[in-house]
């Protein structure tokens, strides 16, 4: 008869978890958030932005010190494919019909306290800040015409746009744009601030 020896995989759990941790912090983990919601978001806005075709990306700064080419389309077609709710397209080059009622921004090192109704209104320019070597920061904002519905900022360390970090950045920051559930996402503040 064969004896069958108990195994605790506890420890090994704990050190497995607290070693992927820190992995994560010491490589740049993308970090996103605080998310604000206006007071009339809902998912059925974006029945609205499937009806009119889709939406334009307008993409503000850099993010990255050296000129990086086919930014905008790599972040249009990340939104495309990563977002919960019905199916859209997000254009860099939008078709020349698409009708403008919503659009998405990205702008790169903004100015700290920036909102996302000022983005939206286009009044000036948000990107006034160098990118700084290894670091990307942003604030998307989806707009309904100039009025910001949801916002969120983020950063991370990555080297170039093909960084899988920078990749998963633009995929959360995606998700938390366009949203399924409402959560306790913030509602009263659509400024950036930017995450611990």
């Amino acid at each position: 008869m064969t004896k069958v020896r108990n195994i605790n995989f506890g420890p090994l759990l704990v050190v497995t978890a607290t070693s992927l941790l820190l992995a994560a912090c010491t490589t740049g983990v993308a970090v996103t958030g605080p998310t604000y919601l206006s007071s009339i978001y809902s998912q059925d806005m974006l029945l609205g932005v499937s009806a009119q075709g889709g939406m334009a990306l307008k993409v503000k700064g850099a993010p990255f010190t050296s000129r990086q080419p086919g930014i905008a389309d790599q972040i249009a077609e990340i939104f495309t494919n990563n977002h919960f709710g019905p199916s859209f397209q997000v254009y860099a080059t939008p078709p020349a019909k698409l009708k403008e009622a919503y659009r998405t921004f990205v702008v790169f090192n903004p100015d700290p306290g920036l909102s996302g109704d000022a983005v939206c209104a286009e009044k000036s320019d948000p990107a006034k800040v160098a990118p700084e070597a290894g670091k990307v920061r942003l604030l998307a904002v989806f707009c309904e015409y100039q009025v910001a519905q949801t916002s969120t900022v983020g950063r991370v360390q990555a080297d170039g746009p093909s960084d899988p970090r920078y990749i998963a950045l633009l995929q959360q920051v995606s998700h938390d744009l366009w949203p399924p559930l409402i959560g306790d996402m913030n509602r009263s503040n659509n400024q950036a601030e930017w995450p611990d």
